[in-house]
């Protein structure tokens, strides 16, 4: 299991997250993601998430609702959304490639 907290807690910006793993799949990750530093206060903030149920609740909560918000502004423009979560969506156009140039 991986955890991001930036994304699961309303965190936006904290680099931290951890793996729920056994030895060798650890062993795998370490290996292909090499060093990764953790700063005091990162890992300050992610102690508190974890013993904060209701701080994750209400964050599903917020994420949920700005799913919901985001699908009304993408489908008003004209796009189907078809997938996603309540941290990324998935939408298709007709004509995606005109919203993309610059």
């Amino acid at each position: 299991m991986l955890r991001s907290f930036g994304k699961a807690y309303g965190l936006p910006g904290l680099r931290l997250g951890f793996a729920l793993c056994d030895a060798s799949m650890a062993r795998t990750l370490r290996a292909a993601l090499g060093p990764w530093n953790v700063s005091g206060p990162a890992l300050a903030v992610g102690a508190a998430a974890l013993t904060d149920a209701a701080w994750l609740e209400e964050s599903r909560a917020m994420l949920g609702d700005a799913a919901c918000r985001l699908d009304c502004l993408l489908r008003a423009a004209g796009f189907g959304v078809i997938g996603g979560t309540s941290l990324f969506r998935l939408a298709a156009h007709d004509d995606a490639a005109s919203w993309l140039s610059v």
